[in-house]
């Protein structure tokens, strides 16, 4: 599945033709996880990318949102769409929103029943709701002394067609929804009068479950064609279509934000934050001080206190894991004075002043308390960043991206950020990088970076042009590079050093093939390509390429008097024609790549997910051992 933000007429970007910009590909909410980088030179329109998805999410207009490269009124209209799409087959779930509109455009696959909803996973899933759903009154009502069975029309219901299911009889999916329609309306009109009720529903509400049922049955009325599409979506992927786009800006918490009097916690951003981390009510806080107030035990304080800080260890574990610093631990506290509260930052056993700490330190203890330690995230959520830590130094920057990318992927959120510094794009993780170019005034995306300039076998080119820098700053030029047929091929690469624990001493590049044989003109093609590869790389430059009819041709073009060596996946195994030759059937079967014939499946965001998730990945002896036999091939070159 791949979800991509299509922008039309907007500001510099889509004005001729719509631009699309991948956000992920995956096939469940497991792996919807993504780091995508975003490079351009300064004005190209990196910035509006990020307008455009913000956009999306808050739908707040504004003429400033209107491109200025044509006066014509029918390019007066923006339009964002957000559409998944299934690779192979499942539809297309799309929402766009246009400028001066207010309903949305809606469209994803319409299913049997009523509408999109599947009867073996929709009523299952409504039986399960409406059990919840009466639970939480009648915990409620057991409070206020009454007994249970306030809804004995809904569990008789339930039970029914349970047993309908369970004798094999199908379920009119149009009309067990009118029914509970019934139900919800009941609810909800005598809740306004019934504080049962009220609180019941309000309780079933805030449990955080159920999502699905309460968008469609909530309002009392018919779900709308975006809560369908929303149900669909959540039917087959298990999370909401509509992610939350959050725009992070950069919030610095100094030393005078860590401490505040107990009468105006409330009023504190920062403590309001960390109670709601530690899931800890303020007002049990300020309670808490007014008996102290009233007859002056120091000990109502002191049980506080050490409740909130064995709460707030679980925290410092969840921020130091995230941190990624083995070296150094942190430890938080917080102490409730006489008539002020403290939190206090602690290094192992030395207590911290925070504006004295380093400014990677206090740029991502920002970042965690002001975001990623709350608890607003979901699985598909959409956070972006604007030149983010460009006052880090070089390795602060390295590990930010680094940090932000096992984030993104271990809590299956989506980080987009915009950038000009090349130490945040890992030589390693090019598949990452989307970059904008403008021409006329106008920004184009691409999504293949490597695909940008066919005639310059240096798919790197577009990148550095983008952040305007040499090859150096990219990757250690003292390092052994070997340039690779293309994006699936380096992203397999990478994915099997990973997975082998290969020293990182080999640095793969991609290229846009080695040339096609059916052309007159392929080995005049084939020297042009050597002869640019011998520029880019002075030192050793290798090549690795298929054992395919090109690649046999390029080493036989290389094989006198050139600095270039050509290596064929066939010179280690005979079987080995491609880099997908090198997996075991079943692992070809098992990942998708290979068809029903058995003909290999290339595609880059196959690939790309792979190496993403190549350590969670189980592959087989094989296959593990045909690329260790590879890498060890390459180690003696």
């Amino acid at each position: 599945m791949e979800r991509s933000l299509y922008i039309t007429k907007y500001k510099n970007l889509g004005v001729n033709e719509p631009q699309r910009f991948v956000l992920n590909n995956f096939t469940s909410k497991d792996d919807i996880g993504n780091l995508v980088i975003i490079v351009g030179p300064n004005n190209s329109g990196k910035s509006n990318i990020l307008d455009a998805l913000d956009r999306f999410g808050n739908r707040n207009w504004t003429r400033n949102d209107i491109t200025k490269l044509s006066l014509d009124k029918k390019d007066a209209t923006p339009q964002i769409s957000l559409c998944c799409k299934a690779n192979k087959s499942g539809g297309e779930y799309t929402c766009r929103y246009t400028h001066g509109v207010d309903e949305p455009f809606v469209a994803f696959p319409k299913n049997n029943g009523n509408g999109n909803m599947r009867s073996d996973t929709f009523v299952p899933n409504t039986l399960a709701a409406l059990k919840g759903l009466v639970r939480a009154v009648d915990n409620v009502a057991a409070q206020y002394g009454y007994g249970k069975g306030q809804f004995s029309d809904i569990t008789n219901f339930v039970n029914d067609t349970e047993q309908s299911i369970a004798a094999g009889n199908p379920v009119d999916t149009s009309k067990f929804s009118e029914q509970v329609s019934v139900f919800v309306n009941n609810i909800l009109i005598n809740g306004r009068r019934n504080q049962i009720f009220r609180e019941g529903w309000n309780r079933f509400v805030t449990s955080g479950k159920h999502t699905s049922f309460i968008r469609m049955f909530g309002s009392g009325d018919n779900a709308s064609e975006l809560d369908k599409l929303g149900i669909a979506y959540d039917d087959k992927y298990g999370m909401e279509f509509m992610p939350h786009i959050i725009r992070y800006k950069d919030e610095p918490i100094k030393n005078s934000d860590l401490n505040v009097d107990c009468s105006n916690i409330a009023a504190s951003s920062f403590f309001k934050r960390v109670f709601e981390l530690i899931d800890y009510p303020i007002d049990t806080v300020r309670r808490a001080y007014e008996e102290f107030a009233h007859d002056g035990n120091r000990g109502v304080l002191t049980k506080q206190q050490r409740i909130i800080c064995k709460k707030l260890s679980k925290v410092a574990d969840d921020f130091n894991k995230l941190y990624c610093n083995k070296t150094e631990k942190y430890g938080f506290e917080i102490n409730l004075d006489s008539n002020r509260l403290f939190f206090s930052i602690f290094n192992g056993e030395n207590d911290c002043s925070l504006d004295i700490q380093s400014t990677g330190f206090r740029w991502f203890f920002d970042l965690y308390f002001n975001l990623l330690g709350t608890k607003t995230l979901m699985r598909g959520d959409i956070i972006l960043m604007d030149e983010p830590a460009t006052n880090l130094h070089v390795k602060g920057q390295k590990e930010l991206r680094k940090f932000l990318k096992e984030f993104a992927v271990n809590n299956g959120v989506t980080i987009v950020l915009a950038t000009h510094s090349p130490f945040l794009v890992d030589i390693d993780c090019l598949d990452e990088l989307r970059v904008v170019e403008e021409k006329d005034g106008e920004a184009y995306i691409y999504n293949d970076f490597s695909a940008i300039n066919l005639d310059d076998p240096d798919s790197l080119l577009p990148v550095k042009e983008a952040l305007t820098v040499d090859s150096c700053h990219l990757y250690d030029p003292y390092k052994k590079v070997v340039f690779v047929e293309g994006i699936t091929d380096y992203n397999y690469l990478i994915a099997f050093k990973k997975k082998l624990g290969i020293e990182d001493d080999i640095i793969f590049i991609p290229i846009k093939g080695v040339g096609d044989m059916k052309n007159a003109d392929a080995k005049k093609k084939q020297r042009d390509i050597s002869k640019r590869l011998i520029e880019l790389r002075k030192h050793n430059p290798i090549l690795l390429a298929d054992g395919d009819a090109a690649g046999i041709s390029m080493k036989e073009v290389n094989s006198k008097d050139s600095a270039l060596t050509v290596m064929l996946l066939s010179d280690i195994d005979v079987t080995f024609k491609s880099i997908e030759s090198l997996f075991d059937k079943e692992d070809l079967k098992k990942l998708g790549l290979a068809d029903e014939r058995g003909r290999f499946v290339k595609h880059a965001s196959t690939s790309s997910r792979i190496k993403t998730f190549a350590d969670k990945l189980e592959f087989s002896e094989t296959t593990l051992a045909n690329f260790k036999k590879l890498f060890d091939k390459l180690a003696d070159m």
